[in-house]
């Protein structure tokens, strides 16, 4: 028995967004900097508190429907036999093939207590998380729809990404005595596509 060799379109997106963050969140940032991610990785969440911890998900973790994976639907507009402009819509292309919204999250955790040498302020804290979000993202949207590959993204099975990131809405979650501890998630989708075929 062996592990297959062929790759899914959600592994392979994860497995580059994952590089790219490693990238931007660790590699390039000095080693004594507090803001320096001390672990990335595609979920799950964290059991225990690392310092500046970013997890990558796909679709939402805590299950907001709007944060799901979706078809897009096209929509063309053609005169008809009358003179008049109908609007048809779909989501099915020719041959079969269809496109889709694939959704991720990147969700940062930021421990202050936990960060080797530093005796942080809650600004401080809240200072951090801003800026590993808008390193995370720079990353992403500096990798684009290659996400930082250098070629298509593709699956064994005949997905690509076309499009993206669309990065999109963020949010805080922070608890009633969590005073050291701020979460931040951001949600982002690629366009992806199918191979269809025209007989």
């Amino acid at each position: 028995m062996a592990m297959p060799t062929d790759k899914g379109i959600i592994d392979e997106i994860l497995s580059a967004m994952l590089d790219v963050l490693l990238a931007g969140l660790q590699t390039n940032v000095a080693t004594g900097d507090f803001s320096r991610a001390s672990i990335i990785q595609v979920g799950p969440r964290q059991v225990g508190p690392e310092g500046v911890d970013v997890m990558i998900h796909e679709n939402d973790p805590d299950g907001d429907a709007r944060f799901r994976h979706s078809l897009i639907p096209w929509k063309i507009s053609r005169k008809n036999s009358e003179g008049k402009t109908d609007e048809l819509t779909g989501t099915t292309l020719v041959g079969g093939g269809s496109q889709h919204k694939m959704y991720f999250c990147v969700e940062i955790e930021v421990f202050g207590n936990f960060i080797t040498g530093a005796n942080l302020t809650k600004p401080e804290v809240r200072a951090i998380a801003s800026v590993v979000e808008g390193r995370a993202k720079s990353a992403l949207r500096s990798a684009g729809h290659f996400i930082g590959t250098g070629a298509l993204v593709r699956s064994s099975f005949g997905e690509y990404v076309v499009q993206g990131p669309i990065i999109e809405s963020g949010q805080n979650d922070q608890e009633e005595g969590e005073a050291m501890i701020l979460r931040r998630k951001f949600f982002l989708w690629y366009h992806v596509v199918e191979d269809y075929a025209i007989e």
